[in-house]
């Protein structure tokens, strides 16, 4: 099971810390459920592919940017024995150095240009559904193709459907890396105490306490990273980020010492 044994109580916790309608969660899980329910499961080539490489985890923080130009820059260190992880809204920017992102972590409120490019160049695509995203996942789900894994927040899922763990997009692509089998985890563009970027504003509608609401949900971000390390100290997460994650307990180490030293 790729539930972590802890999420059930961890859900409790971010729903009542962020206000979270666990009815609408559960509502919005239905869509997928009925989607893929004769859909082949791709995770098992997933694993395949993957599994034994280091992931390259890549967030939407202000840093994303200098942390692209140092990875782009040592390409010819990683390529071939690290696949990529991108967060939603940093896809663009991968796709725009001429890099298909091996998985893409989305809940459909990024770039849905970037998305659909991206599936169509081979990226594979964890969606995830949960009560604020009913509308996106009825228009844009259906555009994606068929290189798609459905996930959702809510706990012990059945069906077609996988709970991985994580809650932003950010740290649920840690945990989906995890679940792939990586040997280990790097983080880029992962400052959760950096305050909420530019990049993960764009498109968005911010009425109301939009951004105080995003500010809690980094710091759940942080919490499950934290969380995930301790659960899975058999993999190495590092803190690779010109600017550092700010999640207790993580080792930090410069980009270059630390392909090196995960890549051996």
């Amino acid at each position: 099971m790729d539930e972590p044994p802890f999420w059930s109580d961890e859900y409790r916790w971010i729903t009542e810390f962020l206000g979270i309608d666990e009815s609408a969660d559960r509502m919005a899980l239905d869509l997928p459920l009925e989607a893929f329910r004769y859909r082949p499961c791709l995770l098992p080539d997933a694993r395949r592919k993957f599994g034994g490489k280091v992931a390259i985890v890549i967030g939407a923080s202000e840093s994303v940017l200098r942390d692209l130009e140092h990875l782009f820059s040592l390409q010819t260190l990683w390529e071939g024995r690290a696949f990529l992880v991108v967060a939603d809204t940093a896809t663009p920017l991968v796709l725009s150095r001429g890099i298909v992102p091996d998985v893409v972590v989305t809940d459909l409120d990024g770039p849905v240009d970037a998305l659909l490019r991206a599936s169509r160049s081979g990226s594979l695509l964890f969606v995830h559904a949960h009560g604020d995203n009913i509308g996106a996942l009825r228009e844009t789900l259906p555009l994606l193709g068929d290189r798609i894994e459905p996930t959702t927040q809510v706990p012990r899922p059945v069906g077609h459907v996988h709970n991985f763990g994580g809650f932003t997009d950010g740290d649920r692509a840690a945990y989906v890396s995890v679940a792939l089998g990586a040997r280990a985890v790097v983080l880029l563009g992962m400052c959760l105490t950096c305050g909420v970027s530019r990049l993960s504003s764009i498109g968005k509608s911010k009425s109301g306490n939009w951004e105080e609401r995003k500010s809690r949900k980094l710091l759940v971000a942080a919490r499950t990273l934290k969380k995930l390390a301790e659960w899975r100290r058999d993999v190495p997460i590092v803190d690779a980020g010109s600017m550092p994650s700010g999640v207790e307990g993580l080792p930090t180490m410069g980009l270059d010492e630390a392909l090196r030293e995960l890549l051996q």
